[in-house]
């Protein structure tokens, strides 16, 4: 299960998100992450009473498309008998969890593929997933707060 509770992180160069500078200097820009259920930035631009940027300078929030990617390893192969895979997907409209209980010596690779057809098959489901060897991608079906 996959869940983050909001926070925010700095994505830009280190120190950008405090920079001190004199008249006629560049900014360099900040960015930032923003994970969980966060669904807004608001900027705090003043100090006492004074402004700490110059007119014009603004902050932007866009919303992104959430992926996840979930590495299953080490193991070639189910070395125990009666192991479940499991993911599961909750979304304030929809929560779903997809299993697969292989017999002993199935590949991961195929437990990956037929977890991932799981979710790919479900009409209502909030995300896509793909496979790449041991990897499962989960995409975000659309942008905006707590998705998938």
């Amino acid at each position: 299960m996959l869940m983050a509770a909001p926070s925010i992180e700095l994505t830009s160069a280190a120190l950008t998100d405090s920079q001190s500078l004199c008249e006629g200097e560049n900014i360099i820009p900040i960015t930032y992450k923003v994970l969980g259920g966060a669904v807004d930035i608001e900027e705090d631009i003043s100090n006492g009473g004074y402004l700490e940027f110059p007119d014009g300078i603004v902050g932007s929030y866009a919303d992104t498309i959430q992926i996840d990617e979930i590495t299953f390893a080490p193991a070639a192969s189910v070395t125990a008998a009666g192991e479940t895979y499991s993911i599961q997907i909750i979304n304030p409209s929809y929560s779903a969890t997809y299993s697969v209980s292989p017999t002993t010596g199935t590949a991961i690779a195929t437990v990956v593929s037929d977890i991932a057809g799981q979710i790919n098959a479900d009409i209502n489901r909030v995300v896509n997933a793909t496979v790449n060897g041991l990897v499962i991608t989960l995409t975000a079906n659309g942008s905006g707060p707590i998705q998938g």
